[in-house]
Formats: structure tokens, sequence, C-alpha cells
């Protein structure tokens, strides 16, 4: 009991509201709760209304009620907040040795049940459960944020093609989701200039910076004392490399610049007129080389740019890049090879996930083989990890629909047949005309990875899984482009720059390598906007590496 006590303390003021119809007792306890963590903000109810009126008014972060209330119980309090949130910190106060209230009070949704205590001492065992039942959904509710965020992410690639408004999207989507003040997105040129494609938040900003920058010169503003004074963003773009900056505050007594002032000033003036406290530029690339760069703004009054936005913004910036390389690409070569997916379902109606909640967090599952049997029942091969077979037994007697077939115990767990009644995912799947590849159930998801014929079919796909269940997230998307260059620091492909893969490719697909050709080389030329002697160039320079490699193996 003891390691209970020393809960790693919140980062952030929650609110906490204790319910008990001992005031005496509740005052104490709240003063004691506060004083062992000082992040709590504690408001006592004495009564089931009272606490019903509180929790409405106070929409707190975690509960603590204790069970007889005088006007009613704890477990009346927790209907009504599970009414609103299913998984709201609720701890439920019991009096010693009543195991039977205890097991209806977790039937019933509760977080976490704690025997009664009058010592003081036990103040810190309290502190310690809420802190930990607290920190427990704060994590969840980040996670569901993050596939919602990554789900967005993943909806603006599939929509478009045209750059401007993938970025456009992009940044849109970084400052509505993870409290930035601005962002903006550039690429680079011909001239290897920096050129703004899509700007939220910073326009007037960049205006002021752009407006006093040239490519000869490196540096934005100059102190005196000789240091150079420079947007992250661009000196992201000119060293190709991360860069995060928090911007100092004028003196004292210094002249505020505004938006239209003439005078630049230096960087760090035009940032805080435009109440910026701290920026970043993350180098765009794709295959090595880049492309653009990602900038962004905090707010004054907003936390700066930290460890976890910054691994953020890198896996934005990668994903940007991705784009770019996509909107390259012609529209044929998506239509015309298939691409594979990633989708996540968190939504119990979906049969599998329910058994996977009812048998718990720490099981997982692998579904080996799946058929339809009739048009209303989807039979399964799975194989589970972290489950006995009565666990499974009763798991699927608790569960509408899903009748449990033969088990087995095999070395890496337990292997079962299940037959499902009524609406499943992968029903849903092959009606939109994708082929499952694989199917894993765990943490509380359902990870099914798909192909279908063309991106044009992703965004159909997605959209009915969405109108059947609650909770999901497209985490991956690829085509065969991606699983080449996966194997190309080991294949033949490795030696190859990004333009002669992109060539060789395209003239295979293409059918240019058949007899008779379906394209000519003056074609392909076209289709890269290069000269017939370059295009030729280009592909005679991949035959020979993919040959040299193959024969020298």
């Amino acid at each position: 009991m003891a390691a209970e006590t020393d809960a790693t303390a919140v980062t952030a003021p929650v609110s906490v509201l204790l319910v008990d119809d001992d005031d005496q007792w509740a005052q104490v306890t709240a003063r004691l709760l506060e004083i062992n963590e000082p992040a709590f903000d504690v408001t006592v109810a004495t009564s089931l209304s009272d606490g019903r009126t509180q929790f409405e008014t106070t929409d707190p972060d975690c509960l603590v009620c204790d069970y007889q209330l005088g006007d009613g119980t704890g477990l009346e309090l927790l209907d009504i907040v599970r009414a609103v949130d299913t998984d709201r910190p609720f701890l439920l106060l019991t009096a010693r040795g009543d195991e039977k209230l205890a097991s209806q009070a977790i039937d019933r949704g509760v977080s976490d049940y704690i025997p009664k205590a009058y010592d003081d001492g036990e103040s810190k065992l309290l502190t310690a459960r809420v802190t930990k039942a607290v920190t427990s959904y704060r994590t969840r509710q980040q996670l569901i944020h993050e596939r919602e965020t990554k789900a967005a992410t993943l909806n603006a690639l599939t929509a478009t093609t045209d750059i401007t408004e993938i970025a456009t999207q992009f940044c849109r989507l970084l400052v509505a989701n993870h409290g930035l003040a601005a962002a903006w997105i550039g690429t680079v040129d011909d001239s290897n200039e920096l050129i703004p494609v899509a700007v939220d938040g910073c326009e007037t900003y960049l205006n002021a910076i752009f407006e006093h920058h040239s490519p000869q010169s490196e540096a934005i503003g100059v102190d005196t004392d000789g240091t150079t004074n420079q947007d992250p963003a661009i000196m992201a773009g000119q060293t190709n490399e991360q860069v995060i900056t928090v911007f100092t505050a004028p003196s004292a007594g210094d002249d505020d610049l505004s938006a239209g002032d003439g005078d630049l000033g230096t960087v760090d003036e035009v940032a805080h007129s435009h109440a910026f406290a701290s920026g970043a530029g993350i180098p765009i690339k794709h295959d090595g080389i880049q492309v653009g760069v990602l900038g962004v703004y905090t707010a004054t009054d907003e936390p700066r740019i930290d460890s976890q936005l910054r691994s953020l913004l890198v896996e934005y910036a990668e994903i940007i890049g991705y784009a770019y390389r996509t909107a390259e690409w012609e529209r044929s070569l998506w239509a015309e090879r298939p691409v594979h997916l990633t989708v996540e379902i968190n939504d119990a109606a979906a049969p599998l996930v329910g058994l996977a909640t009812h048998l718990g967090g720490s099981v997982t599952a692998t579904v080996l083989s799946t058929n339809r049997a009739t048009a209303n029942r989807q039979l399964y091969l799975l194989q589970l990890a972290g489950a006995t077979p009565d666990e499974l037994r009763t798991a699927a007697e608790a569960c509408d629909g899903i009748e449990l077939g033969s088990v087995s115990t095999v070395d890496s767990g337990v292997r079962c047949d299940l037959s499902v009644t009524g609406s499943t995912p992968e029903q849903l799947l092959a009606a939109n005309g994708a082929q499952i590849e694989q199917t894993i159930i765990g943490d509380g998801a359902m990870t099914i990875s798909v192909s279908v014929e063309s991106h044009a079919a992703v965004s159909d796909l997605t959209s009915a899984l969405e109108a059947a269940y609650d909770s999901v997230a497209l985490t991956k998307l690829w085509n065969l482009t991606d699983e080449m260059n996966s194997t190309r620091s080991n294949g033949p492909l490795h030696t190859l720059t990004q333009k002669q893969l992109d060539v060789l490719q395209y003239a295979y697909f293409d059918g240019y390598f058949n007899q008779p050709r379906n394209v000519s080389s003056v074609e392909l030329a076209e289709k890269f906007d290069l000269a017939r002697s370059t295009m030729t160039q280009h592909m005679r320079t991949a035959e020979r590496k993919v040959f040299e490699h193959l024969f020298e193996q």
C-alpha cells in the first residue's frame, strides 16, 4: 500500500469534487488533499442533490464520493456522471470490508473504490489514487485526441493532390488542435528561395519579416553586438536543421512595434508586436532532400514549445514531405495502383472490440482467418495472448451476438473459433471493395490493415466506417512506391536517386518494357516535363545501376 502513496505529481491543475454528508470530514479531507497536491482544487458537496448541482456547474476533472449521502447514494451520482462521460474519474468511498458493494460499483463503471478512513494519514493514499486516476484519464484523452488528429491529417492527404490545399489544411490542423497561435509552410523554389504557400495566423508577421529579408543576407535583424536575430523557420530553411526560439521581450521603455511599422527592428520585437512568445522551424524533407520548412508560433499566454510538441512537429514535417512527394506524382499512378491502409476502430459496437473490452486491456488478439458464413454471420479463427480459456468463455457469454466454438491452448496463448451474428467491420469493408490483410485487437481498439483498388476508394471506405462506428481513425496510408522505398536500403533500387526511381517505375507500370510498347519515351518525357534526351539518360542510368547490383550480387 505504501507504494501507492508515491504517485507522480500532476503538472496541470485538477478540479476535484468531494461529496460526503459528513461536512466536517469532507472539509478536513479537502484541505489535506490540497496540501498533499498543490495542483488540486477541491470543491465540497454534502448531499446527492448538492453533488449533482456542483457536478453540472463546475465540471470537475475527478469526483470522490461517499456511498451514503443522506438523500441518496454515491452510485446514483455515478449514474449521473456516466450519462455525461463514460470515463470521467469517479472514486467511491466504501465501508471497510464491504466487498459486495465494491463489486456493484465496478459493474456500474466506478474508476476506483477506497475504504473510508478517519485517519489523517490516509489522506496521502487518497491523494495518490486521485492523482493516478486523473493521470490515466488524461493520458487516454490525449491518445484519443492524437488518433482524431492523425485521422484528420490523413483525410487531408486523401482529399486532394493540390499541394497548396494540403499545406493549408495542415496549418489549420496545427493551429486548431495543438494550442498554437500561428503556422505556415514554405517551399523552396528553383532559385533556392523560401516561398510561403500556406499561412494561418501570421500573415502580417511574415510580411514584415520577408519584406526585410533577401537571399543574400542570412541575418534578419543584426544586434549591436553583431549577433544575428532570425526567424526560426527561415533559419531552419537556411541550415536544414530544427530551430526552436524563445522570443525576448522588449526592455522596459522600448517602443512597441506594430504590424504596420516600417522599421523592422529585431525579429524578437516583431514577434512580440504580434503577441508571439516562441517559435519553431522544422525542415520538410523527402528522401533526405529539403523541399520546404514548417514554421509555428505560440502566443504569449500559452506554454512554450516543449519536447513533446517538437516531436509532434517533426512527425508533421515528415508527413508533409510525403504529401509533397505524392503531389508530384500523376493522379493516374494512384488510380492504377492498389492502395494499402490501416484503420483503427475504438468502438465496442464492433464485436471483437466488445470482446476485448470484457477481457481487459492486457489481452491482445490476432485474427488468423475470417470468413463470411452467411449474409448475417461472420466466422473468425482467433489467437489470444493474456487470457485463459475460462476468461474467454466468460467474456464471450457477456457479448451479444458472439458464439464461442472450439477453444484450445497453444504455446502462444489461446486459439478459438468465434461465430458473430450481426454487422461486423469485415462485412462493411468487403462491401466497399476492400481486401483484409491483417486484424489485431488490443488496448480497446481493433486495427485492420486492408487494400483497395485505388486511392479514390479510400475516402468512401473511411466514410462508411465512420457512419457505422463512433471512433474510427485512419492511421496509415501507403501504396506500392512506399513498399519499394522500404526495401531500397538493401535491394537493387537502393542506389537510385528519387528521379531515377520515379522514371523507372512509371516506365514499368505504363508498359514501356512491353512488346509492343504501350508508351513511348516521348510520352514518358512529357509526363515528367523533361527533354527526351534527359528522360532517356535517367532511364539508362537507372537500368545500369539495377543490373550492376543484381549481377554483382
